[in-house]
């Protein structure tokens, strides 16, 4: 038995009508599933930057600290330095020998003078003494 054509239309339009629904649900439900999973990706991102920049503040706040604490104790050093050198002044000895005051004052007129390198007389170098 032939079933009324339009009974065969009406089949047609409900199972194209419950496919298109179907994926339709199906189409949208993957893209929440997706959505949910990016935002749970984005938050633990968040929330391990947040963390590292905690762990970062910390660690620049010690540095600091020490830095602080390293320039204070430099300066009581210089501090100190500066009193016992205030307590007991000396004369400082910058004794610079003969032979090399000479050999100084002979290196500076040779520059000086205009004459070409090959006209220059050359000082021999001073013994030391041992």
């Amino acid at each position: 038995m032939i079933l009324n054509p339009w009974v065969w239309v009406g089949l047609l339009l409900w199972t194209a009508l419950a496919a298109g629904s179907g994926y339709w649900k199906g189409h949208k439900s993957a893209q929440d599933a997706a959505g949910a999973a990016h935002a749970r990706e984005l938050a633990a991102a968040i929330k391990e930057g947040q963390d590292n920049a905690l762990i970062d503040a910390e660690a620049a706040f010690e540095a600091a600290e020490s830095r602080q604490k390293t320039k204070v104790e430099y300066k009581d050093r210089i501090v100190t330095v500066e009193k016992v050198l205030n307590a007991n002044p000396q004369k400082p000895e910058c004794a610079i020998p003969d032979d090399s005051v000479r050999l100084l004052n002979d290196a500076i007129r040779a520059a000086n003078h205009s004459t070409p390198a090959a006209e220059r007389a050359i000082v021999p170098a001073p013994a030391t003494a041992k």
